[in-house]
């Protein structure tokens, strides 16, 4: 963070979230622009499962969007 990275980690996240973030962003289509994995999101999302566990376990990481327990 020191050296300015900031905005770039923010962006890769989002461009993990969401693969067309740029071509959203470019087009002004911000209310397409997906925000958040839920848990089903991990075949679409193409990460491994070693990857997205630690996604799901580690709060703050990723925006993760879990469903309500029972």
């Amino acid at each position: 963070m020191d050296k300015g990275n900031t905005d770039f980690v923010a962006v890769g996240r989002a461009l993990v979230v969401d693969p067309h973030w740029v071509e959203k962003a470019e087009q002004e289509e911000d209310q397409k622009i997906k925000r958040y994995f839920t848990e089903h999101d991990q075949l679409s999302a193409s990460v491994p499962s070693p990857l997205w566990k630690l996604i799901m376990e580690i709060d703050g990481w990723f925006p993760v969007k879990k469903t309500e327990t029972m």
